[in-house]
């Protein structure tokens, strides 16, 4: 499970087009 978050949040921060992704991550 934690694998799968891992691979949201790293795709979150490369397509979040904010600075580090943060708030991208934010509405997960």
């Amino acid at each position: 499970m934690w694998q799968l978050l891992k691979k949201v949040r790293h795709f979150m921060e490369t397509a979040s087009p904010f600075p580090g992704g943060k708030h991208g991550q934010a509405k997960v």
